[in-house]
């Protein structure tokens, strides 16, 4: 008799544990409908945004190897650039080369210009500073701080990260190598492992704190402005895993490989965006999560979008074709 009460107990006790751990794992949904679009005739083939911490986009065409300021209520400012190789100007097409910009916390934009194997920098306003020769494997996208130091891409080593100063002198490295390639899910053929911005996404609140995202590891590294590690945490809901793994274990049948997320931050919030392509949607979601690595929610749409995007005060801008920005209010 005591056995079984025993037993009965224990499966109630056991039903409890699995409705308390289905309820802990559940995590929140939301469907965004578009607010707004940005759509101009100057836009051909948008090819990068971003937002800076002042309220402005920044629009990177590479069909006219032009950047479009815009307000973050949509309305154009100023365009700059141009087909060339001279001070201010892009290379990405007809090339076939691609342009890559992001806002420095020091005010300034930095543009990745992979035809002419350079970086450019701006003012915020669009006028051409410097430009700076880079050697192909650092051509990502660079992440910027308030004093103009310069985060890219090592070009060899045991670390992934290097911080440069105003001269590219190199001042210091972030993230260790086995850090990033600890596969979680098997590794890929060897001639798929390389270094790049889409293996290795990297991030800068408006505190200069630096937010490396590794495609490889599934892991988000967090750097404070000295380059000490903060925090670090493993991207691991259910929803994205329950779709990756199925993607992963296809591609890798076929010698292939997955490269999960894009990523964007929300200055004014410090909360990073992941986009990820669900197979079983067939359509991007994004994850938000907050910097000690707490799910915030995921979002989905109702229309169908890219992986190009930026956020700034609660507004996405996310790339919905070559000529049109959707914008979506949280």
């Amino acid at each position: 008799m005591a056995k079984r009460v025993l037993l009965k107990l224990l499966g109630i006790t056991y039903i409890l544990c699995w409705i308390g751990a289905l309820y802990a794992d559940a995590q929140p949904v939301r469907t965004l409908k578009k607010t707004d679009e940005l759509l101009n005739t100057r836009f051909n083939n948008i090819e990068d945004v971003c937002c800076d911490g002042n309220g402005y986009l920044y629009v990177v065409d590479s069909g006219t190897n032009k950047i479009h300021i815009c307000r973050l209520n949509g309305g154009l400012i100023k365009t700059f650039g141009g087909a060339g190789q001279g001070h201010g100007e892009f290379l990405a097409q007809p090339n076939k080369a691609f342009l890559r910009i992001s806002a420095g916390n020091d005010g300034n934009l930095y543009i990745t210009d992979t035809g002419n194997k350079r970086l450019s920098v701006f003012s915020g306003d669009g006028v051409f500073l410097k430009d700076y020769i880079i050697s192909h494997p650092m051509l990502d996208r660079p992440q910027v701080n308030s004093k103009g130091d310069i985060y890219m891409l090592l070009d060899g080593g045991d670390t992934l990260i290097g911080r440069y100063d105003r001269d590219i002198r190199l001042t210091n490295r972030l993230l260790k190598k086995k850090a990033h390639y600890d596969f979680r899910y098997g590794k890929p053929d060897k001639y798929l492992i390389t270094i790049n911005d889409l293996w290795l996404k990297k991030l800068i609140t408006s505190t200069d704190n630096i937010i490396l995202i590794s495609n490889a590891s599934l892991s988000v590294h967090i750097f404070t402005s000295s380059d000490e590690l903060a925090n670090k945490f493993i991207i691991s809901n259910t929803i994205f895993l329950q779709d990756y793994k199925k993607r992963i274990k296809a591609a890798r049948s076929n010698h292939q490989y997955v490269l999960p997320f894009n990523a964007a931050l929300d200055k004014y919030s410090n909360i990073i965006y992941l986009s990820y392509f669900n197979e079983s949607l067939d359509n991007f979601e994004l994850y938000r999560y907050r910097t000690n690595g707490t799910l915030i929610d995921i979002l989905r749409f109702s229309d169908k979008i890219t992986n190009i995007f930026c956020v700034a005060k609660s507004r996405l801008f996310i790339v919905t074709n070559k000529s049109t920005i959707s914008i979506f209010d949280l």
